[in-house]
């Protein structure tokens, strides 16, 4: 995961209706890069693209990212760029630094989360 946090996206789905498309967009937002789109971008400026190209392309997406997480850091900003799995390849999302799936999730869809502190 390149130094990067992991936040699970996997699980997060079962705080959703992953199927609803309309759900989908209301979590895309926070997909902050997914790393199918690599070549795609790529295409606009490169013809014949090498696979050394697109590595060096993620290489300094993942640098920026890192950077800006550091930047986020020093300002006491409570966000992070995580690296996700988005299926067939990877991806990162930005999330509060303190989230579980389920609080993103809640959050997203502006629902509290309902904590039971005890059941006596």
């Amino acid at each position: 995961m390149n130094g990067f946090n992991y936040f699970d996206l996997n699980e997060a789905c079962d705080y959703f209706d992953y199927e609803d498309q309309k759900q989908w967009a209301e979590i895309e937002p926070f997909i902050v890069y997914d790393e199918s789109c690599t070549e795609e971008l790529m295409e606009d400026v490169f013809t014949d693209i090498t696979r050394e190209e697109v590595d060096a392309f993620q290489a300094g997406m993942e640098c920026a990212f890192k950077k800006i997480n550091a930047t986020l850091a020093v300002a006491n900003v409570p966000l992070e760029i995580q690296w996700t799995d988005l299926g067939n390849n990877g991806g990162y999302m930005l999330v509060r630094v303190d989230d579980t799936p389920e609080s993103f999730v809640h959050r997203v869809f502006k629902k509290p989360l309902k904590r039971v502190d005890s059941w006596v």
